[in-house]
């Protein structure tokens, strides 16, 4: 959007005060949350249309009576105060004539009297344990003494989650959630909810005297009625809510019953909801875990440390990574970009990574194993395709290290000489997954003992901060790694990352990648203190 667009609409907003105000009112409308917009005269000024259906005695323009509202909140001059930013006032159910202030996206209906404010029933942000144990303690309180919440039903075996209130007490109590064998036949209905049947009007029904444990909870507990209800998916049943009453009740009334279904489908709706996220986060995670390498090893005499940190618009994966191959019996580094950071470059990373590790075993020189990589790559994806660096490590003369560095289209490495200078290794060639055949670039690095050989990915030099949005860039960068001469390759990660984080200062950042190979100092030697000043040299 254009500066100029953003000023007029900011200009139209002041000219028009309710206009803030009517938008998010029309989204409050468009959702299934049952809501109710009283005018300063206290007269019903619009109705959701769930609180149409579950409340059907109110009427648009008529004066508004607490006793009517049985539970549900209802927002207040909406017209006036919700165009302040500062939310709206709320009044809660009946038994609590107290007011609190709440965002207006918070505003949903109330399962239970108490003095204190209304809570909010679904948060985007809940986990799966969080928003099932939300639904159980939800149903208690408002509808029943007990609750159970079944998920995740496979052959026999389902998700429960269980609460239930303390006899005298007014809110929800302990609650359990775990995994259990459960026998569908023991409760009369469950089979039937559990199928994705039609979905019968909700009843109570007698509770039988010998109710499995895994349904009452722990502890001896005795019910007299009984109400199941399946959640609702998609054209199947996703589990079933079981409700648990102590004292026989009367049938309820229509609007009770509607107030149940709506109950069903919302909880169903934010049960689906993290459930996917549920998935997502499992996915990111093992992806991660697949391309998080060891932090520190030591082979073929060298010290190596690395830090792998995703972009954090990538649920913890990323399209970076490095590895020490072959396993095993690492004699080589190779760090690794894919195009993006989303989950897409997370799954080719992943399938790149694995392909460097099969070959690494049979390939002997890094010209035919990029070659070989280049030639699994699918050419017709404008998006599969990355830049790699390769160090190969053997011991070198006098107790140092003798690395042969190969670049296909990735920056160069930077060397950390004695005193502190930095050495940039020329690089080249092309990505892989570009051209049907790549080019790679090789040169022979010697490392003196304590000097140290950083690969890195382009999120570090190209990290945006600084007071303008500047580029770190490779000067900086350089300036930065200068100084850590005499650090062990781990403090040299530490710095580096550190350097990044304070020129980002909270700004979100791509895929950030680097390894420090280091020839450990000889023994009891000392070490020079960084010279003033940098000098940078290219070999």
């Amino acid at each position: 959007m254009s500066r100029t667009h953003q000023q007029s609409t900011a200009d139209s907003d002041q000219t028009h005060p309710d206009r803030r105000a009517l938008s998010w009112v029309a989204l409050l409308l468009s959702t299934p949350e049952a809501a109710v917009f009283v005018d300063a005269g206290n007269r019903i000024a619009s109705l959701s249309p769930v609180a149409a259906e579950l409340l059907p005695d109110l009427r648009v323009g008529d004066e508004l009576s607490p006793d009517a509202l049985s539970g549900w909140l209802v927002c207040r001059d909406v017209h006036l105060r919700g165009c302040t930013g500062h939310g709206s006032e709320v009044l809660g159910p009946a038994e609590s004539p107290g007011r609190s202030t709440l965002p207006a996206q918070d505003i949903h209906p109330n399962d239970g009297p108490g003095p204190e404010p209304p809570a909010v029933l679904w948060d985007a942000g809940m986990s799966w344990e969080q928003c099932i144990r939300t639904v159980a303690h939800r149903l208690v309180g408002r509808w029943a003494d007990g609750a159970a919440v079944m998920t995740s039903f496979r052959r026999g075996s389902a998700e429960v989650t269980w609460t239930a209130r303390h006899e005298g007490a007014r809110q929800s109590g302990s609650s359990r959630h775990e995994h259990v064998r459960i026998e569908v036949e023991a409760v009369p209905g469950l089979a039937e909810a559990l199928g994705g049947g039609p979905s019968p009007e909700p009843f109570w029904q007698p509770a039988p005297t010998d109710l499995p444990p895994w349904l009452t909870g722990p502890g001896a507990r005795e019910f007299d009625s009984l109400l199941i209800m399946p959640i609702p998916g998609d054209g199947v049943s996703s589990g079933a809510l079981v409700l648990l009453r102590r004292e026989p009740r009367p049938q309820e009334p229509m609007a009770e019953s509607a107030a149940l279904r709506a109950f069903a489908r919302q909880a169903a709706a934010a049960l689906h909801a993290a459930g996917l996220q549920r998935i997502v986060d499992e996915v990111a995670t093992g992806l991660g875990d697949h391309l998080r390498p060891p932090a520190a090893v030591r082979f073929q005499g060298a010290d190596v440390a690395g830090a792998w940190r995703p972009s954090p618009t990538c649920l913890g994966a990323g399209g970076d990574f490095y590895d020490f191959l072959p396993r095993g019996s690492p004699t080589m580094v190779v760090l690794g970009d894919v195009c993006g950071s989303n989950a897409r470059s997370a799954l080719r990373a992943s399938v790149v990574r694995g392909q460097l590790a099969a070959l690494a075993g049979y390939e002997t020189t890094h010209r035919e194993l990029v070659s070989r990589l280049n030639d699994l790559q699918p050419h017709d994806d404008e998006y599969a395709f990355a830049s790699l660096i390769l160090a190969s490590v053997a011991p070198g003369p006098r107790g140092g290290l003798a690395l042969r560095i190969s670049t296909a289209g990735h920056p160069p490495a930077l060397v950390l000489r004695s005193g502190g200078r930095v050495e940039s290794i020329a690089s080249g060639g092309t990505l892989i997954g570009v051209l049907p055949r790549v080019r790679t670039r090789s040169r022979l690095v010697q490392l003196r003992p304590g000097e140290t050989c950083l690969l890195y990915s382009d999120g570090l030099t190209e990290a945006r901060g600084g007071v303008d949005g500047d580029l770190l860039g490779e000067d900086r960068f350089s300036d930065a790694l200068a100084g850590c001469y005499g650090l062990p390759p781990g403090a040299v990660v530490e710095r580096m990352l550190m350097t990044a984080s304070q020129w980002l200062n909270g700004r979100d950042h791509d895929d950030i990648t680097l390894v420090a190979i280091q020839a450990p100092p000889h023994p009891g030697g000392a070490v020079k203190p960084p010279r003033t000043g940098r000098r940078k040299g290219t070999s």
